[in-house]
């Protein structure tokens, strides 16, 4: 019995009475570490208008996950919230999407197209940690399905945790959006693939009702190609350009309505065709890059999605 305190102060020392043991497991991640699970942790459950929540109670992470969604509406993506560790560091993150769904092609980088890489500050394990991805351009068509890769592009700093889900994934889902899980990630397309693993996180969105859609092929700087749908058919359509802020058009045709960028400058007038889809097609400079651009339908006077150069 004499070593009984020394057993003791070495289990304090290492953590483990931290707290009680019916209150903690110790489990293996994918990336093959060793970490100690707390029962009882979750983040944010309600469904809020323009968000879609999964979960926030991880078992098990790595540098990854993929999972696909299916809206009911025409929306862009403007932010996630992520799960990562170590409170206070940088994560980042690099988003990459494809036409259909995920399943299958975990591995296949040829099928994937890139949206952009986002940074945050980490909130800490099982909390949402958010990257802002706003003005990416990319629109997800109603009624199609889409696979989503949230690759961690800083795991060693951080690990993106997940849950271990069912056979078959999880789906979770609102009036405009539905979402159904998929699987765990090693580091970028060439790493392990680990199924079913259920996506901790939340999708921010904007919907597109009503007004011109606008979105880009190419990159900046570089020939740029960009397209408008949902225009009035055969009407001008108004293409602006400017640093990321507020404006509103001041006595016009289409006095009084608020564009994302502060300082505006005209681009160029296009008119539709027939169904309502223009196309403009710029060289765009270095200088250019990080500007947003925003389309404004001049015969309804509505005005599109921004987006960031």
């Amino acid at each position: 019995m004499r070593y009984l305190p020394h057993l003791l102060l070495s289990l304090a020392v290492g953590g483990w009475l931290a707290a009680p043991l019916s209150a903690q497991s110790v489990r293996t991640q994918d990336d093959g570490q060793l970490v100690r699970m707390h029962a009882g942790a979750s983040g944010p459950q309600a469904q809020t208008p323009g968000s879609l929540t999964t979960l926030f109670t991880s078992n098990n992470g790595f540098a990854g996950n993929m999972f696909d969604i299916t809206p009911s509406v025409d929306l862009t993506i403007t932010g996630v919230d992520i799960n990562v560790t170590m409170l206070g560091t940088t994560a980042t993150v690099d988003v990459w999407y494809k036409l259909g769904t995920s399943h299958g092609f975990e591995s296949n980088a040829a099928a994937w197209t890139y949206i952009g890489s986002y940074a945050g500050t980490s909130v800490g394990a099982d909390l949402p940690t958010f990257m802002n991805m706003l003005g990416n351009g990319v629109v997800f068509q109603a009624g199609m399905t889409y696979g989503i890769y949230i690759d961690l592009t800083s795991y060693g700093v951080n690990t993106l945790k997940y849950t271990n889900g069912p056979t078959g994934g999880s789906t979770y889902a609102n009036a405009d959006l539905s979402l159904l899980t998929n699987a765990g990630k090693g580091s970028g397309f060439a790493g392990g693939t680990f199924q079913v693993r259920d996506w901790n996180g939340t999708i921010y969105y904007d919907t597109l009702l009503g007004g011109p859609v606008l979105s880009k092929t190419g990159s900046c700087p570089g020939q740029t190609a960009f397209f408008i749908t949902g225009a009035t058919p055969m009407g001008t359509v108004a293409v602006a350009y400017g640093p990321g802020g507020s404006f509103t058009i001041p006595s016009t045709s289409c006095a009084g309505v608020v564009l994302a960028i502060s300082n505006p400058t005209l681009g160029g007038m296009i008119v539709a065709d027939a169904s309502g889809i223009a196309t403009l097609s710029v060289n765009i400079p270095g200088a250019a890059c990080g500007l947003t651009v925003q389309a404004v339908d001049m015969t309804s006077c509505l005005a599109s999605n921004p987006i960031v150069l």
